[in-house]
């Protein structure tokens, strides 16, 4: 988890469409089991806490959160 502006910038001075990139770093547990895992992301509102909807432009669906295209695969030591 981390908790701060997408790209160092309040997201109400964003233009729609804009592209944010974000560097973070992921500190997974020493002893996850070998395998493949799916990274998920979301936004929430800083003046409430409430997760912010995600709403699909392919089916109109909605989540809170963003399955990334790149995984994260972890293998034996």
């Amino acid at each position: 988890q981390a908790d701060q502006w997408p790209g160092g910038l309040p997201t109400d001075i964003l233009d729609e469409g804009q592209v944010v990139i974000d560097r973070l770093g992921l500190n997974v547990p020493a002893n996850l089991p070998p395998g493949r895992y799916q990274i998920r992301v979301g936004l929430y509102a800083a003046a409430t806490g409430l997760r912010l909807p995600v709403i699909s432009g392919s089916t109109g669906s909605t989540a809170d959160y963003v399955t990334l295209p790149v995984g994260l695969v972890v293998m034996m030591p």
